[in-house]
């Protein structure tokens, strides 16, 4: 089964994207984040991610509404996933 892992960006120059987020479809959160990493590599800190903050489902639906609409309509929503990368 998969489940979605909400990746968030700020307006830092060196994001992927600025002011949004993708979603990636993984088996767990350990797998979006190596998938994450494949397509979005930060070449000069493996370890750190080329995002804001990362979530789980659960995480994403609790989160407040208002933190939510920092990320809705600023840029289209990415959806990838796991089993077809």
């Amino acid at each position: 089964m998969l489940y979605n892992y909400y990746f968030t960006f700020g307006s830092w120059e060196k994001f992927p994207f600025k002011n949004g987020y993708i979603i990636i479809k993984a088996r767990s959160l350990s797998c979006a984040i190596e998938v994450f990493k494949v397509l979005y590599p930060n070449e000069g800190n493996e370890e750190t991610l080329l995002c804001s903050d990362f979530y789980t489902e659960d995480q994403w639906a609790r989160a407040s509404e208002n933190h939510k609409m920092k990320y809705f309509g600023t840029i289209s929503t990415e959806l990838i996933n796991e089993e077809k990368r």
